[in-house]
């Protein structure tokens, strides 16, 4: 017979096994930048970086005002010294007479007078008239002169920003006092973990010298090495080791050129005497010495502490002289 219609269609067969993994697709378009993250811990210190190159050299500065007088006629001197040996009339004087400049003995004390000032000018004798470069000159030019105050000028533009040092004549050093030397006394009530005295609120100590940052600068450029003691004055309060013997809250120093001269690494600074470390009730003292064939890292300029909080504490700087030699 004929061919029936199509019959209905059958129920849906079970799944089939999974297939396997297909190749990845494309990469995706870039999505939007995130919010920043939490600003990260505050890294070490570098390594100080080596001096740059000497620039070039400036314009020459404006002529300096005229020099004071020496006491005598240059001209009368002059003419003086020639007299009796030019034939007529004085060529200092134009047709002029010739002046009557004295007796032998006058004209003798002028020479020694000229004499004299010639010779300080060649060899300064550290007077605030006549300053040295340093006291490392002053002690080769005059190798006689005991150990005291001198003036010196270290960048040689003007006696009149001379500085007053103090010159070792035994070893040539030239010492700048701070100025003051000794600090307040100083309690810090605070939750802070450290702290720099020189940003204390109210009761903080700015360590300041008697001389100027740019005569500072030439004397450490005129210098090989450069050394400094600091005491620190204690009250219940360590400096250096504690009870334990530990360095855990030891201070630390900022130098002139910034760097963080601490109890360990390469800028480290020595410890000579340390009464500080039993934390005493009374008055006791930790004596520190930082020492550098750097000049530029002296004098130091700050002083953290990490030891304080309680009302019972107390501490005080005693700033040594800074000698470069």
């Amino acid at each position: 017979g004929e061919k029936g219609p199509p019959g209905e269609n059958g129920k849906n067969g079970d799944p089939g096994t999974p297939g396997s993994r297909g190749p990845p697709g494309l990469d995706g378009a870039v999505g939007q930048m995130g919010n920043a993250g939490p600003t990260g811990p505050r890294g070490s210190q570098g390594e100080e970086g080596k001096r740059g190159p000497p620039g070039e050299l400036g314009p020459a500065g404006p002529p300096g005002p005229p020099g004071e007088s020496s006491g005598f006629d240059m001209a009368a001197l002059s003419a003086m010294m020639g007299q009796g040996s030019s034939k007529g009339p004085d060529p200092l004087s134009a047709d002029e007479p010739a002046r009557d400049f004295g007796n032998p003995e006058q004209m003798k004390e002028a020479y020694e007078r000229l004499k004299a000032t010639l010779e300080k000018i060649k060899k300064p004798d550290g007077t605030k008239d006549t300053p040295a470069k340093s006291c490392s000159d002053l002690k080769t030019n005059h190798p006689t002169k005991p150990s005291g105050d001198y003036w010196i000028d270290p960048n040689g533009n003007d006696v009149k920003d001379a500085i007053m040092v103090y010159c070792n004549m035994d070893t040539g050093a030239s010492c700048v006092q701070a100025k003051p030397a000794t600090s307040h006394e100083m309690t810090i009530v605070s939750d802070e973990k450290e702290m720099w005295v020189g940003e204390i609120e109210d009761n903080g100590f700015d360590i300041n010298y008697k001389a100027d940052s740019n005569q500072m600068n030439y004397l450490q450029l005129l210098s090989n090495k450069a050394e400094q003691t600091i005491t620190f004055h204690c009250k219940s309060t360590v400096a250096y080791m504690n009870p334990r013997n530990q360095a855990r809250n030891a201070i630390s120093f900022m130098a002139w050129n910034d760097m963080e001269i601490t109890h360990r690494g390469k800028a480290r600074y020595k410890v000579i005497q340390d009464d500080c470390k039993h934390r005493k009730n009374s008055w006791a003292q930790t004596v520190f010495k930082v020492e550098s064939l750097k000049p530029t890292r002296l004098p130091i300029v700050d002083v953290k502490v990490e030891d304080f909080g309680n009302s019972r504490q107390g501490f005080k700087l005693e700033m040594g002289q800074v000698c470069f030699s």
